[in-house]
Formats: C-alpha cells, structure tokens, sequence
C-alpha cells in the first residue's frame, strides 16, 4: 500500500486506500460532490479486514486528520445521485 492515493472520476463504491505509517496526519481531498453524494473517511484498526467510518463528506472537502495509532486508512465514494463522479485524493504526511 502507498503513502498517497488517488482517484480520478471515482465511482460508487471505488476506494483510495493509504498506509499512514510514521506519518501524524492524513490530507484528504474530495473535490466534485454532486447534491446527494457521500464519500467516507475511514481508518482500519486490524490492518484493512474492517473499516470504521471517521468522518463522512457530502461537499466538497479538504480536511486533515490526525493518523495517531492507526496505520490503514481510505476514502470510500458509498452514495450518488446515478450520474456523477468525484476526485478523492489521500496522502500521509508529517506534522508540520
């Protein structure tokens, strides 16, 4: 698994997944949101097997979460209108 992940016109159910070992924070980036879209930040506590939803985006967002213990993490596009796309990009990178 990378650092950084990204994915262009996602569709539902795509996901960008990162390993953020060593790093203290995670950017995040979801640019594209229609009106009824739902894309999930979440992180894995047992090395991907099951995945706990941290925060959930329905407009365009750029956030930074702190990683603390957690090594897994990924952006999960769940939810459309039918017709659109999004951009999710994910990296890991040190406290500044």
């Amino acid at each position: 698994m990378a650092s950084s992940a990204t994915q262009l016109s996602a569709s539902v159910n795509d996901t960008v997944v990162i390993q953020a070992r060593g790093s203290k924070l995670v950017d995040v980036s979801v640019r594209g949101m229609n009106a009824l879209d739902v894309v999930l930040a979440q992180r894995s506590p047992d090395g991907g097997t099951t995945w706990d939803t941290i925060e959930t985006y329905t407009a365009d967002t750029e956030r930074v979460l702190q990683s603390g213990s957690f090594k897994d993490y990924r952006l999960k596009y769940s939810d459309d209108t039918g017709a659109g796309t999004v951009d999710m990009t994910i990296r890991a990178g040190n406290a500044y």
